[in-house]
């Protein structure tokens, strides 16, 4: 098989290769988004070089700037809609604006924005009793945290102080996040040439497929 590698297309691409294949057109949909009225998108482009960090990049030479959400689909400056397939890498797959949570997010922000956990909250615990209701039963509590990378900052830990072992294997091609668990990440695109945390062991994906090994000496080699 043939490995393509995607060099970036273009939105005026994008646009072109879709004329060409009418059966690739959306059905249509009954929201009209807003007018937009923000900086051009050659001033977003402009204040993204100079005043964020160059760590922080955008896909693509002419990146779609996205500047509303209905339900499945994003819309850019212009007016055009997306079909989202992404959700956001994954984190965001409730859709976007869907009416059911806008209106909790809503009903909440009318009450309360931000409680410390130094304090009760009631939305807090009922948060927790919900989730941890659908857990097996040896499981009965969970730690909140800000982000992917700081729950895995904090599951490294917790797996450490319980086994007393210090070493972690990450596997090829694993992502984990960036900041304090950037040790973790196996990606070369996402490492970066700063000293790493000690007790990371990276290791190839056992992946019989696509292995180097023959298939009779692979498990042995990746164990």
């Amino acid at each position: 098989m043939k490995r393509v590698i995607n060099k970036g297309v273009d939105a005026t691409q994008s646009v072109a290769f879709s004329k060409k294949l009418p059966y690739l057109q959306m059905p249509a949909y009954s929201h009209k988004p807003s007018a937009y009225d923000g900086p051009s998108y050659q001033d977003v482009l402009k204040m993204r070089k100079d005043n964020i960090s160059s760590s922080t990049f955008a896909f693509y030479k002419q990146p779609v700037m996205v500047v509303e959400g209905r339900m499945q689909y994003l819309y850019d400056h212009t007016g055009k809609r997306y079909l989202d397939m992404f959700a956001g890498i994954a984190t965001s797959g409730l859709g976007h604006c869907h009416p059911r949570i806008n209106a909790k997010v809503h009903e909440q922000v009318d009450k309360l924005i931000h409680c410390s956990s130094i304090y009760l909250h009631d939305q807090m615990g009922l948060y927790a009793k919900e989730l941890t209701d659908k857990l097996p039963d040896n499981i009965d509590s969970v730690l909140f945290s800000s982000s992917g990378s700081e729950a895995n900052v904090m599951a490294t830990s917790l797996a450490r102080c319980h086994t007393g072992n210090y070493t972690v294997i990450s596997l090829q091609n694993g992502y984990h996040g960036h900041g304090g668990t950037q040790h973790l990440t196996n990606i070369g695109s996402w490492n970066h040439n700063i000293p790493k945390t000690q007790g990371i062991e990276a290791s190839c994906f056992p992946d019989n497929y696509r292995s180097p090994h023959k298939p009779e000496e692979a498990a042995e080699i990746y164990a």
